[in-house]
């Protein structure tokens, strides 16, 4: 009788993928400092080490439990988006320009994960007001990234015409997670925190739901919903949830002393 074969959990085989990340980033790195890059490479290069140090991040939450060393990564996966907008602004045509879009905003909570403010600012003054490459009927995930920015800008009056916009985005799919962080961003205006609390609860609800959300790196750890729990600490309200998705310890003040960064090449 054949023996069963045992289904592998994703948090096992994410483990995998971490430690294979982290080769991957190094060895990209390396090359970087020998050879420099291709001309025309820098926007995959730089995007697909901002993706890789976030995965990394979330490895250490999970795996070595090393806080510091999380927001360490945060920081560098936020790093490799600034620079990237920092060359589109500057009219480098050898990099797309939708590595500048709006699709790019969970750049910002890298940024607020690494205890950052001043760089998630940079990030969100970069970020979006490019017609040319977002369209104006916006779905529900551009939306959320102009109010995050609006939010993060402390700029009200800008924002408020996107509460409607995704009001009238919502769907039947989306629409735990999307109400719930409709619901989040009225209540921060309204300065309401148990509303704020309520929100991110169902926030939390509606991420376990999402199936874009499974095996990957989100499966784990709402970066939205701690992204904006540190966005309001660093305003003065405090906010704290039990929930695997929220590692409390993570919202702690830590000394940090961010790495420096050699292999930015323009």
């Amino acid at each position: 009788m054949p023996k069963q074969q045992i289904k592998r959990s994703y948090f096992d085989t994410f483990q995998e993928i971490v430690k294979e990340r982290k080769e991957l980033i190094d060895k990209k790195i390396s090359n970087v400092r020998k050879n420099g890059i291709p001309q025309g490479n820098d926007g995959y290069l730089y995007h697909s080490l901002s993706t890789g140090y976030r995965v990394l991040a979330v490895g250490e939450i999970l795996y070595g439990k090393d806080y510091k060393k999380a927001k360490e990564y945060f920081y560098l996966s936020a790093k490799m988006n600034e620079y990237l907008l920092a060359l589109i602004d500057k009219g480098d045509e050898q990099i797309s320009t939708d590595f500048a879009s709006m699709h790019e905003y969970k750049s910002i909570y890298a940024a607020l994960l690494s205890d950052n403010i001043e760089l998630a600012v940079s990030i969100a003054k970069l970020l979006g007001g490019r017609p040319e490459i977002e369209k104006d009927d916006f779905d529900a995930f551009y939306i959320s990234g102009y109010l995050l920015k609006y939010l993060l800008l402390e700029q009200e009056e800008e924002a408020s015409p996107y509460l409607a916009k995704l009001e009238k985005q919502l769907t039947k799919k989306n629409n735990t997670y999307y109400s719930s962080l409709l619901e989040i961003y009225r209540a921060i205006y309204n300065k309401d925190k148990k509303e704020i609390e309520d929100g991110i609860k169902k926030l939390l609800n509606g991420h376990r739901a999402l199936k874009d959300f499974k095996s990957s790196e989100n499966e784990f750890l709402s970066i939205e919903g701690l992204g904006i729990l540190k966005l309001l600490q660093n305003r003065g309200i405090n906010i704290a949830i039990e929930d695997d998705l929220l590692p409390l310890k993570f919202l702690e003040k830590d000394d940090l002393v961010y790495p420096e960064i050699d292999y930015f090449v323009k």
